[in-house]
């Protein structure tokens, strides 16, 4: 791969991890809206006598509400999602260091061939 091909990758990925971060944050948002039903549902059970009960109950509801279920299920998916991104962001990123390293020393050895230059004042 081209140094130049580099930058347009390198941007799209760390877009997508922007993207998935988004997505996150809703999916986020949405697990609160739930959690805040849940815990208004529970105040208002004057059956429960402490905050044991009211957390049990609370932690009921939440387990069998399909929505909240498959918010946490997404919320999984996009949490894996965005570490592979991430993943694969550094790689790219890794991976452009060390072509400008590889184009560097083809620089240097270059002008050490012509006669140009020392290597020490080339850095190398």
């Amino acid at each position: 791969m081209n140094l130049s091909d580099y930058a347009p990758q390198i941007a799209q990925a760390a877009q997508l991890v922007n993207e998935l971060d988004g997505k996150i944050l809703q999916v986020r948002h949405q697990m609160h809206e739930q959690e805040g039903q849940a815990e208004a549902a529970v105040a208002f059970e004057n059956d429960l006598k402490n905050e044991n009960q009211r957390k049990a109950r609370r932690f009921l509801l939440l387990q069998t509400n399909q929505e909240y279920q498959s918010f946490q299920q997404k919320l999984m998916q996009l949490t894996i999602a965005k570490a592979n991104a991430m993943a694969e962001l550094e790689k790219l990123r890794n991976g452009f260091s060390a072509a400008k390293l590889q184009a560097r020393q083809q620089m240097v050895q270059q002008l050490a061939v012509l006669g140009c230059c020392d290597r020490e004042v080339l850095g190398f």
